[in-house]
């Protein structure tokens, strides 16, 4: 019969050297830095296992004080992790902010004029299918024609510096397409008949070779004006 086995107690100073040597908030240069300012000329080639076995026994740091460094150094780094957020939240809402202006004060009032429409409607929200939730449309386009038909125009704006590209065209018309299914399914009482790209960049070629495929009109802003880029059937 072998020797029981015994697990060997941690003190509280272990414990605490170990949660810093495995903090991902904690630098080993940072804990050296605070540790030379106890009067610990530690040098920052040192090894956590050499720095561990160092402290275990230093009355001059006491516990109270590791613990103190440990909530500190936490405080930091949720403090930069909010920073972050915070900034990435604010350039989010900036990106967004942006894009609507563009269509509100540029887009809508220019296709007002352009197609003589009835109504144009910006951020308006058409039922897809079968997703949940309902498509955001930058810019919805109503026209009457005759015996009381209406034709349904959807324009997705891009006011960005890099290039259109190919999956730009294709969320554009995966977008159509659902609002199309769901009127098949009575789930929504319109759909799109025609499709517009309007963007301040330039469309990669891979980009206008779909738009042209699927009919879409693509428009660049450019020094003030809307200029048409591609060649369709219905313009």
């Amino acid at each position: 019969m072998g020797l029981p086995f015994f697990k060997k107690k941690v003190s509280k100073r272990q414990e605490l050297l170990e949660e810093i040597s495995n903090s991902k908030s904690i630098k080993k240069k940072d804990f050296i830095e605070w540790l030379r300012k106890q009067g610990l000329n530690y040098s920052f080639s040192m090894s956590w296992d050499e720095i561990i076995d160092e402290l275990e026994n230093r009355k001059s740091i006491t516990n109270k004080k590791i613990e103190q460094f440990i909530k500190k150094k936490e405080r930091e780094r949720n403090a930069i992790k909010e920073n972050k957020k915070r900034k990435l939240h604010e350039a989010l809402n900036d990106k967004i902010a942006k894009g609507h202006i563009f269509e509100k004060k540029i887009v809508a009032p220019w296709a007002k004029r352009y197609f003589k429409a009835d109504s144009v409607k910006t951020n308006d929200l058409a039922i897809g299918f079968p997703v949940k939730r309902p498509h955001e449309i930058d810019v919805h386009i109503t026209i009457k024609k005759s015996f009381g038909k209406k034709l349904h125009i959807l324009v997705e704006c891009k006011n960005r510096k890099s290039s259109i590209k190919r999956r730009d065209i294709s969320n554009l018309i995966k977008t159509s397409e659902s609002v199309l299914e769901a009127f098949e399914n009575k789930k929504e009482d319109f759909y799109f008949e025609r499709e517009m790209f309007v963007s301040t960049s330039k469309y990669d070629s891979d980009a206008l070779l779909l738009a042209e495929e699927y009919d879409i009109a693509c428009f660049q802003f450019i020094n003030g004006k809307m200029k048409l880029i591609n060649s369709v059937s219905w313009l």
